[in-house]
C-alpha cells in the first residue's frame, strides 16, 4: 500500500499507523492542489517512478484525484477503467498543459493507448449533462441505484478467457468484457455518515461501495486501486474530531476489503 500525503490529513488517522505501507510526504510541493502544471507533474512522476499501478494507493483529498492518471499512465496492456465518483472528472482543461482533479478522466481517455473501456459510477446527472456530447458517448455512466444491473451486463468472470487466450476476429467485440480493471474511488460519492470530504457528498453508503468493489473483483482481475476523498483541512469541519474518526473508519474498512484482492 502506498500513501501520498499532500495535506497532512493522514497524520491524524490512527489506521495509517497500524499498517505496513510506503509513505510519501509531499507537503513541500507547491501549486499541486486541484491543478498541476508541467513542472509539478514532472516532479510527481519522478517521485512515483519506483511504484507501479498495482496495489492500493491512498492519494489524499479529491483535490489530488489527478494522481490516478499518473498511476494509470504506467499500464502498458489493454485495460478498463472504473471510476466511482460523484463528479465525472471529464472537464476540458482550461490550459492544455495543466492536469486537474476535474479533468483527469478525459485526459486518460484522450491519450492512453491501452484504455478500452471507461465506466463511471455515481456521477451526478447535472454534471454529466454539462459535458460535450462527444465525451459523454465515450464513457458509460452508471447511476448509483443501477450499478448491479449494468455491471452484470458489462462484466463477466475472467475464467471465460483464460490467460493467454487469443480471441478470434469474430469475438473481438467481446474484448472489453475480458479486460482487467483499474479502479479509482473518490469518497465524495459516499454519504456524510461515511466520508467527510472537500467536495460534498453523494448518496452511496460504504456498504454499497463495498458490494461494488467485491462485485468487480469477483468478475475481473484488479490491476490496482486508488482512493481519494479525505478532507485536506479538518479544521473547516466541525467538530474536526468527527471528520478524522469518520474518514479513519472508512479508510480502514476499504483497505480491509481491497486487501483481499490486492497485495
Amino acid at each position: 500500500m502506498t500513501i501520498l500525503n499532500f495535506s497532512g490529513t493522514y497524520d491524524m488517522q490512527p489506521f495509517f499507523d497500524d499498517v505496513t505501507c510506503i509513505r510519501m510526504d509531499l507537503r513541500h510541493l507547491q501549486g499541486v492542489s486541484r491543478m498541476c502544471d508541467i513542472s509539478g507533474q514532472e516532479e510527481l512522476r519522478h517521485t512515483l517512478e519506483p511504484y507501479g499501478p498495482s496495489g492500493i494507493h491512498f492519494i489524499d483529498s479529491g483535490n489530488y484525484h489527478y494522481i490516478s492518471k499518473l498511476f494509470i499512465d504506467k499500464i502498458n496492456f489493454p485495460f478498463g477503467l472504473v471510476v466511482v465518483d460523484r463528479h465525472p472528472d471529464m472537464q476540458p482543461p482550461f490550459w492544455s498543459e495543466m492536469l486537474s482533479c476535474g479533468g483527469w478522466v478525459k485526459e486518460v481517455m484522450d491519450h492512453h493507448p491501452w484504455l478500452k473501456q471507461t465506466l463511471i459510477i455515481g456521477a451526478q446527472d447535472e454534471l454529466i449533462g454539462q459535458l460535450p456530447e462527444e465525451d459523454r458517448k465515450r464513457a458509460r455512466f452508471i447511476a448509483t441505484d443501477q450499478w448491479e444491473a449494468v455491471l452484470e451486463e458489462v462484466l463477466v468472470p475472467p475464467e471465460i478467457a483464460p490467460s493467454g487466450t487469443v480471441l478470434s476476429q469474430s469475438a473481438s467485440q467481446d474484448v472489453p468484457r475480458l479486460l482487467p480493471i483499474y479502479l479509482s474511488i473518490d469518497k465524495d460519492v459516499l454519504t456524510s455518515e461515511d466520508a467527510v470530504t472537500d467536495w460534498g457528498n453523494g448518496n452511496m453508503t460504504c456498504s454499497e461501495l463495498t458490494r461494488i468493489i467485491q462485485f468487480i473483483a469477483l468478475r475481473r482481475s484488479l490491476i490496482g486501486v486508488d482512493i481519494c476523498g479525505d478532507t485536506a483541512d479538518v479544521r473547516q469541519h466541525y467538530p474536526a474530531s468527527r471528520a478524522v474518526q469518520v474518514n479513519d473508519r472508512t479508510n480502514r474498512h476499504l483497505y480491509t476489503v481491497l486487501s483481499a484482492y490486492l497485495n
